[in-house]
């Protein structure tokens, strides 16, 4: 489980059992499908949203695996702009290197 602000934006569940599964996947089938038989897709394939823009995502390859993800409350934004700064540091430390070798040479 993952919090931001307080806020659930990411959750992984593992259901290792596959007693109870049929009725788990036909719960999302009629929840999120339209009751469209889930058998007929590719779950790895399909992400399901709800009304609220929360996402789900089911992947059934070996265990069946549920992940639920927002992008609600500015999570993902914070994540991308981490890694942009993580960039700009290298960019930085790798220039400061260069300019410190060629003043060596």
């Amino acid at each position: 489980m993952d919090f931001f602000k307080n806020k659930l934006v990411f959750f992984t569940y593992v259901f290792r059992s596959s007693q109870g599964k049929e009725t788990i996947l036909d719960l999302f089938s009629k929840k999120y499908l339209n009751s469209v038989d889930y058998r007929s897709l590719d779950l790895s394939k399909i992400t399901l949203m709800d009304g609220l823009g929360n996402h789900i995502k089911l992947d059934d390859s070996v265990f069946l695996t549920v992940d639920y993800f927002t992008f609600k409350y500015g999570f993902f934004d914070y994540l991308k702009n981490i890694n942009s700064n993580d960039q700009i540091q290298k960019e930085k430390s790798h220039d400061s290197e260069e300019s410190l070798l060629h003043k060596r040479i």
